[in-house]
């Protein structure tokens, strides 16, 4: 008898700067809504402070390291709830040469990364440059790389630094090997401005996937950051 096909799971995604310490005081109840009930979340963090790895309050935090100036407060995270169990494996998220992939210019951000089968999450924050040269680098290694390419489909969330089109420019100058193209890539956007004082756009999801489908995302008002939170519900098999 064959085997019933797995059965996808609603998943909301959330991406915030937190502008610091995200386990304290106003940014803590923030990640509480978030992550707080029984369905499954996972929060892309940026900037969240440094030492906060480990069991939380009802969600896991796992860390990127934070390598360079200013890394008391640019690490990335990723955090997710209870309801995903122990089902999730942190990643070192590296280039084609197998060296470690490191953003932020001086800040020296690496991202956090984890994985659950044939998918992968990674959290990520860009250089404040117009060049986007980290950018740059990740996606072409996530979608020219051997060892992604077992993934079936990577969803990275972040501060880009960068607006959706910068981003989408980037996407298309990165050549694809003929026959070969490992993913198609979707920025996932919610048309509003998240950067609050520059009035930008520069919080995002990208996915890479091998089967494509068309998402949305949301923007979520948010008072302890400099930053908005977005958010996107996705169907995954997990």
């Amino acid at each position: 008898m064959a085997q019933n096909a797995p059965i996808p799971q609603a998943v909301t995604f959330y991406t915030w700067n937190t502008q610091g310490n995200f386990t304290q005081g106003p940014k803590a109840e923030v990640i509480q809504q978030m992550l707080g009930g029984n369905a499954l979340a996972m929060t892309f963090v940026q900037e969240g402070g440094v030492n906060l790895e480990g069991a939380q309050d009802g969600y896991t935090a796992e860390a990127g390291a934070a390598i360079g100036a200013f890394n008391e407060r640019c690490t990335n995270y990723i955090l997710y709830n209870d309801a995903w169990g122990q089902r999730l494996s942190k990643v070192t998220l590296v280039d084609a040469n197998n060296s470690v992939l490191i953003g932020g210019g001086i800040a020296g951000r690496t991202p956090a990364a984890v994985s659950l089968g044939k998918t992968l999450f990674v959290c990520w924050h860009s250089l404040s440059a117009p060049n986007n040269l980290d950018t740059g680098a990740l996606l072409r290694a996530l979608q020219k790389a051997p060892v992604y390419k077992e993934f079936d489909q990577i969803i990275l969330g972040g501060d880009f630094n960068a607006t959706p089109e910068d981003v989408e420019r980037i996407v298309l100058g990165i050549a694809v090997e003929r026959g070969e193209p490992n993913f198609t890539i979707q920025i996932v956007r919610c048309h509003q401005p998240t950067l609050k004082a520059w009035d930008k756009e520069y919080d995002f999801f990208i996915l890479f996937q091998k089967a494509h489908e068309q998402q949305n995302a949301q923007l979520l008002n948010v008072v302890p950051s400099d930053h908005q939170a977005v958010r996107m519900d996705l169907l995954l098999v997990i």
